[in-house]
């Protein structure tokens, strides 16, 4: 073999090794890139995990605050007819005392507007958790104090002006609690699922006026009249301190989310700020959204404190002779109320059609509501439970199309100070003085009076339908600034809105 042949040969040899080396080289990196993406795919799922868990904490502990926050509001409703007499001057005529503590009842919806629009502001630029933890906190703390005031008969006038202070700040709480628990909650599911959801978060608000209901018939039945006077209505306001507990979880143990990404937040030099929701909340633009988010929430409001709250003390109190075990009859009824919510969402998914479930449950409670009154005021008990639950029934269907109705009516970046705002003034109209209209149209016109103001409410719901716009085309929708600007420099121009549903 030729020299040149040898030089060849070793220069080959020397080629491969180095090739070989190579490639050992390039499958150590990759085996070193993929130990990277190894690990951050677990850090990733890890973080996944943990999002979860929290998530699911978050979930229960807001679920948790509106069944402790609904037991301390219903418990007010459930006791009225002795609050009247403690906390009002004796020997009044007719039902003089019950009118003034449903009327005290009523004065705490006042303020939900006040609390709605405060509480849903800072959930729009705070975060959710936050306003939801505050809500929960300034619930607690009243309906503890409550538990301490002193009677009439011991500080006169100065116990219903103390009773009035502690009711304002409950309403207050209230305002910004259930549509916190509700946008809390359905921003974080798929939308295919919003009947059921929110009609989950309802129900377990109807769980926490099935406690306060509970708690009032077991007191009233172990406890004597005098008793009940004296010490026995203040301990369901006592319980009240573990209203707190799901506040302490949601501000030490879970996380805020992100507000869901819209644009409309932001003016031209990319700040934001209370101002700014503020004015896209009220534009013209929204206008629609919140008229109709006020009419389609009155029929509910008033139907279900007559329903839920008000019922109960008519057949214990107002019907002569009283309808028996009124407060069992109640509370089984807010007990089913639950299930029949749940099962009304799932329906409303199924369906699709929210403004369907709506219309049935109107005309049903617009028809139905005279009428049942009028069977409940024979004293029958067996006809008492079935009708109300006829009525709650009713009820249910309806709520489980509203909810996510109005919620996909507002833009995500001021949902929730739209919606807290207009639910809680319309609350506040037509829900928190219903107990007292009720019992006075009955002293006035008779047991079905109050079942006619539900009918001319329905007539509100089905104009609420009529101004809306389509809420699918607008839960992502912006309220850009330019328009903003236009509604400033003048009177009139083109609606950005999407065409009414019904016309």
């Amino acid at each position: 073999m030729s020299p040149i042949t040898d030089d060849n040969a070793h220069a080959s040899i020397t080629a491969a090794a180095k090739n070989r080396n190579n490639e050992r080289d390039d499958e150590n990196i990759i085996e070193e890139e993929s130990c990277d993406f190894s690990a951050v795919n677990s850090v990733q799922h890890a973080d996944d995990d943990d999002n979860d868990h929290d998530d699911y904490g978050a979930s229960c502990a807001a679920v948790l605050g509106n069944v402790l926050e609904w037991y301390d509001f219903s418990v007010f409703g459930y006791f009225s007819d002795i609050i009247g007499e403690v906390f009002f001057p004796p020997n009044q005529k007719g039902h003089a005392s019950l009118i003034e503590s449903f009327a005290v009842f009523g004065l705490a919806f006042l303020v939900r507007p006040i609390g709605g629009l405060i509480l849903g502001l800072m959930g729009d630029t705070v975060g959710r958790k936050s306003a939801l933890e505050t809500s929960i906190f300034f619930m607690a703390a009243p309906t503890v104090a409550m538990g301490f005031l002193p009677s009439y008969s011991k500080v006169g006038w100065i116990s219903p002006a103390l009773l009035i202070i502690v009711r304002l700040l409950q309403g207050f709480s209230v305002g910004g609690q259930l549509t916190s628990s509700i946008v809390f909650k359905l921003e974080q599911t798929d939308q295919s699922k919003w009947g059921r959801w929110s009609s989950i978060v309802f129900a377990f608000s109807n769980l926490g006026v099935a406690i306060g209901s509970l708690f009032s018939y077991v007191l009233r039945e172990t406890l004597s009249k005098d008793q009940l006077n004296r010490w026995g209505w203040r301990l369901p306001f006592w319980c009240g301190i573990f209203g707190a507990l799901p506040a302490l979880y949601l501000k030490y143990c879970a996380k805020e989310r992100a507000i869901p990404e819209d644009s409309s937040t932001e003016n031209d030099n990319g700040q934001s700020g209370d101002r700014n929701v503020l004015r896209q909340s009220f534009s013209k633009s929204n206008f629609r959204p919140l008229i109709s988010c006020m009419l389609l929430v009155a029929f509910p409001a008033a139907t279900y404190y007559i329903v839920s709250v008000w019922l109960v003390i008519f057949m214990e109190d107002i019907v002569h002779p009283p309808v028996p075990h009124a407060f069992a009859i109640t509370t089984a009824v807010n007990i089913a109320a639950i299930f029949l919510q749940i099962l009304c969402g799932c329906i409303a998914d199924y369906h699709g059609n929210y403004a369907h479930l709506m219309i049935f449950g109107a005309i049903n409670l617009a028809w139905l509501t005279p009428l049942l009154l009028h069977f409940i005021a024979q004293g029958s008990s067996v006809v008492a439970f079935f009708s109300q639950l006829i009525l709650a029934s009713c009820i249910c269907l309806y709520n489980s199309g509203y909810l996510p109705w109005i919620v996909k009516s507002f833009p995500p970046s001021v949902r929730l100070t739209s919606m807290s705002f207009a639910y809680n003034l319309s609350v506040g109209i037509f829900g928190g003085f219903s107990p007292a209209v009720a019992t006075a149209l009955v002293s006035k016109f008779g047991s079905s009076a109050p079942g006619y103001m539900v009918t001319i409410l329905a007539f509100f719901a089905l104009l609420g339908l009529c101004v809306a716009r389509k809420p699918g085309n607008n839960g992502n929708a912006e309220i850009s600034l330019n328009e903003l600007e236009n509604e400033e420099n003048q009177d009139s121009g083109t609606s950005h809105l999407s065409e009414p549903l019904l016309t």
